[in-house]
């Protein structure tokens, strides 16, 4: 009955679970892929980064994995999140294969390990969404049960294994190397340094195809210039003072809202109040996963909590552990049930409103806005980023999130002002904002609703409403001056 509620909810939520950010974004870059063997991002036009030519940084095999899948299927969201679903469905697969083989005939413990996991409203998203989280997730679990394995038979094809796992997490997004980190961590623990310098090399060569499109000595230097000059790390000049910031303000992700705080909270009690025989007995899963918490802490540029789900498995395992070994019966039992029927209400009701604006309005409203974008004869479009799931190859689309980038930290006397200047130096022909898509606090700085019939700010005439969608369309200098 569990299996089949989580087998109905990943339905549910792989159908009407709201377009993210991220997935029009990757998905641009999985789109161009499959077209030409390289990647480039129309939608971040305006940051002046050569991004529409050539992208040099990117999720290598979440991209390729996105293209082969469009190249079949055709440049569709749900086509791409065919990539996280099959992915998670894998990672299921091995997790409760594991369980099994752990715990054997306690199937209350598995299953509170399952409700744990796969109802956690952060992990449950990221098998639903086009981002990297669950592929890193899966090479790194498939490299913790090799690491199991070679505890106990200190074989170097296993510890080769894990090396390969551990790179192709890598290969995944670059924060799965944090279980490089950790996975070398594991292996001192149980062995010795010649294993360990064992590993990292093995892992070092698998991790080389990273660098198969920087062969040459340009191509190295604008991937590292992009790295740099990314907007999300800018102004971090004192890299140590960075890391130990990032460090100390973790705690900012991990009780970020109820639904994290629950989660968190259950993990660290469950870690502090256990006794000595259990840190002993499971010492080396413990170093495991705070290595991996430090290590997210180090690599993730945000706080943002979608970067946490990668070392949700060793924190479940852990407080099952915990719970198994230091609680008496009755109070095993009644803990457990008041703690999980908490748990399962605080993330039913985070589905419930992420599921409030479903996938299928925003891509019908999408079909709208194109007939709009005819009407008009455009062809530059400075919209919400996820109608590039219906202007690739038509129009040249680029991004909001480019000007929040750019000019968010900066005083403006008026929003909608610069927001339109800011379209205006790149040319677009319709501006749209969305009433629904928009950040609140942007929105709310934009005094739209002051706004007259056919009024005229800067290079722009607004045209109204049309599907609560405010438009902005250019108008030329002559007609600017009558």
């Amino acid at each position: 009955m569990l299996i089949a509620f989580s087998v109905l909810c990943a339905i549910l939520g792989f159908v009407f679970l709201d377009v993210h950010r991220d997935e029009a974004m990757i998905g641009e870059h999985a789109y161009w892929f499959s077209k030409t063997f390289s990647v480039k991002s129309t939608l971040a036009r305006g940051l002046n980064q050569e991004w529409e030519q050539h992208l040099w940084h990117y999720h290598k095999l979440l991209v390729y994995s996105g293209a082969i899948v469009t190249s079949v299927f055709g440049f569709h969201l749900h086509a791409l999140r065919l990539v996280p679903l099959m992915v998670y469905l894998a990672f299921a697969f091995f997790f409760i294969r594991y369980l099994m083989w752990k715990y054997t005939v306690q199937t209350k413990w598995i299953v509170s390990a399952l409700v744990l996991l796969f109802f956690n409203f952060q992990f449950y998203t990221s098998g639903l969404v086009y981002r990297p989280e669950i592929l890193i997730t899966l090479f790194g679990f498939l490299s913790f049960l090799q690491l199991e394995k070679f505890r106990k038979d200190k074989s170097s094809i296993t510890l080769g294994l894990v090396s390969m796992f551990v790179a192709l997490a890598a290969l995944s997004h670059l924060n799965g190397l944090a279980f490089g980190v950790a996975g070398l961590v594991y292996v001192l623990s149980v062995s010795n340094w010649r294993k360990g310098v064992q590993f990292t090399l093995v892992a070092i060569l698998f991790f080389i195809p990273y660098f198969w499109d920087l062969w040459s000595i340009e191509n190295l230097q604008a991937w590292m210039h992009t790295i740099a000059e990314d907007p999300n790390l800018a102004h971090q000049n004192n890299i140590l003072l960075q890391l130990v910031t990032r460090i100390a303000e973790e705690h900012m992700r991990w009780f970020r809202n109820p639904q994290m705080a629950w989660f968190f909270l259950a993990f660290f009690l469950s870690i502090i109040a256990s006794g000595k025989a259990f840190w002993k007995k499971n010492s080396a899963l413990v170093g495991y996963t705070f290595t991996l918490l430090i290590m997210v802490a180090i690599l993730s540029y945000s706080k943002s909590t979608k970067y946490t789900i990668v070392y949700y498995p060793y924190m479940v395992l852990l407080i099952i552990a915990a719970a198994k070994n230091e609680l008496s019966k009755d109070k095993r039992r009644k803990i457990r049930k008041l703690y999980l029927t908490v748990y399962l209400a605080i993330n039913i009701g985070y589905a419930y409103f992420s599921f409030s604006r479903s996938s299928f309005d925003v891509l019908e409203q999408n079909k709208q806005i194109e007939a709009l974008v005819k009407r008009e004869n455009a062809q530059l479009i400075l919209a919400d980023e996820s109608f590039i799931f219906s202007s690739i190859g038509k129009y040249k689309l680029h991004m909001p999130y480019v000007y929040s980038l750019l000019y968010d930290k900066l005083e403006k006397d008026n929003e909608l002002n610069s927001f339109l200047n800011f379209a205006a130096i790149n040319h677009d022909d319709l501006v749209l904002i969305d009433k629904h898509r928009t950040g609140k606090n942007f929105y709310k700085k934009l005094h739209l609703e002051e706004l007259k019939p056919l009024q005229t700010i800067g290079e722009y005439q607004w045209l109204g409403v049309q599907n609560d969608v405010h438009v902005f369309k250019h108008i030329s200098q002559e007609a600017n001056e009558r």
